[in-house]
């Protein structure tokens, strides 16, 4: 039996935290014990869903910033007995690479999200981030893309350490879903739905979405599922475009493939991604997808299904072409099943 210490800040619902969950929820019992390690600040919705997966989970009292944590993880990492630490987010990654270079018996893991880090900009930052990660014994990508913008920021790294596996989702869990009414929202059975997911800031393209709409028929209209701070400033924006009745705002939501359902077809708009969890889940969900042109998604998906980010207008055009896609070949490609043995499989390689 062997140990893995899982250590992410749990402060909302996101990509990482999806993955987290998934891996620490259906990895072999018989072979692993998992313990979840975060911060002061942790959602409830994870705790709880954890602690209904009988998943141990230590909060710490400090808050991600503070390196009293390096000690908090120390003693967590004694008293569980830990054998493999693997780490999510860039602090924690700095705080348990100081564990791994003072007990070399401790094995440790990385899993990269992103394609880009404003530390990438600065050279003091690429001799930390080599020094710290070299700590590691194996550093993974959720996407060949971010691999391939992480190697050579990580230059001095070994590129045995590296390798890319990829995010699956749940899809008896997704199928299960029945669709949200559409009358909840007001909204018609002949109306076209457009959806879209994600946490509203910048970068993740909401503006370039409710644009164009302009360029659609009446009955086209878009579910936004998702919240954060710039929902007051796209409400506005929804005004000022005049298509203020056209678009809903669900907020956020504990089952969003029932809001995909519900409609007929899912827009990206994001100017950067690592992965893109949301765009495999609503392909399972039975939706026809449309996304930016960046590396992430011109990994996943055919080119005619891509526009240039910004361009509303061209986003406009494929959404009234748009095409069939065939959701069974994501689903062999993108599933938890597949995405667990692969980390497994990487768990007893690094503890035989």
């Amino acid at each position: 039996m062997r140990t893995i210490l899982h250590v992410l800040q749990l402060m909302g619902v996101g990509g990482v935290q999806e993955l987290v969950y998934n891996i620490v929820c259906n990895l072999p019992k018989d072979i692993n014990r998992v313990v979840v390690f975060s911060y002061k600040g942790a959602n409830d919705y994870y705790i709880n869903l954890l602690k209904e997966n009988n998943i141990k989970l230590i909060v710490s009292p400090y808050n991600v910033n503070d390196i009293r944590n390096i000690f908090v993880l120390k003693k967590v990492v004694d008293d569980e007995q830990i054998d493999i630490i693997h780490v999510h987010n860039t602090k924690p990654q700095i705080q348990c690479s100081v564990l791994l270079a003072l007990n070399k018996k401790l094995k440790g893991v990385v899993t990269e999200h992103s394609m880009t880090s404003k530390r990438r900009n600065y050279v003091v930052f690429k001799l930390i981030d080599n020094f710290t990660y070299s700590q590691y014994d194996k550093i993974i990508s959720v996407s060949k893309s971010v691999q391939d913008v992480l190697e050579p920021w990580l230059s001095s790294i070994s590129r045995k350490k590296f390798g890319v596996i990829y995010n699956g989702v749940d899809i008896n869990k997704i199928h299960s879903y029945a669709p949200s009414p559409r009358n909840a929202f007001s909204l018609n059975p002949d109306d076209y739905l457009i959806s879209s997911v994600g946490r509203l800031r910048e970068g993740k393209g909401f503006d370039t979405i409710i644009k164009a709409l302009k360029f659609l028929p009446e009955n086209y209209k878009l579910v936004i599922v998702g919240d954060g701070p710039l929902r007051t400033s796209l409400e506005e924006l929804t005004v000022n475009e005049k298509v203020k009745d056209r678009i809903v705002f669900t907020g956020s939501s504990n089952s969003v493939p029932s809001l995909l359902k519900m409609t007929d077809l899912y827009v990206s708009a994001s100017h950067t991604e690592g992965f893109g969890l949301t765009v495999i889940e609503a392909i399972v969900s039975g939706l026809p997808v449309i996304c930016t042109r960046i590396p992430a998604f011109k990994e996943l998906l055919d080119d005619d299904v891509l526009f240039d980010v910004g361009n509303s207008e061209q986003l406009a055009s494929l959404i009234l072409k748009h095409k069939s896609i065939d959701n069974k070949k994501y689903e062999d490609c993108y599933c938890i099943k597949s995405m667990v043995e692969q980390y497994n499989e990487l768990y007893q390689e690094l503890v035989q």
